[in-house]
């Protein structure tokens, strides 16, 4: 189990690694979960908060939906569960907001929202 920021800033070369490396490790089950630091994974704000402030000297420009296919090796959860051997594992990467980073909810309306 990877609990978050398996990456700096979420470049594909950051997830490839690690995908990578997650493949090259004997274990039946990987589950991974996104962390702050992981802003590629953020389909949802990538374009209007994190493209330009981590990504805008990327050429091509990066797409956080292809970044985010190269997790493959692994079970990948995002406000999600997986059973694993009898044992149920909810997965997600929201926090409250800090500093600007990625999975961020801004108050508790929006946490009942992501967890209702």
């Amino acid at each position: 189990l990877h609990a978050g920021d398996f990456t700096n800033s979420g470049s594909p070369q950051e997830v490839k690694a690690f995908n990578d490396w997650l493949a090259a490790l004997p274990h039946e089950h990987k589950i991974v979960i996104a962390g702050n630091h992981d802003v590629t994974f953020d389909l949802e704000n990538y374009d209007k908060k994190f493209r330009k402030r981590f990504h805008a000297s990327s050429k091509p420009p990066i797409d956080a939906k292809e970044t985010k296919a190269l997790l493959k090796d692994c079970t990948y959860l995002e406000n999600e569960s997986v059973t694993v051997h009898g044992y149920k594992i909810y997965g997600s990467p929201n926090t409250p907001e800090f500093h600007g980073w990625a999975f961020m909810y801004q108050n508790k309306e929006q946490m009942k929202k992501l967890w209702s």
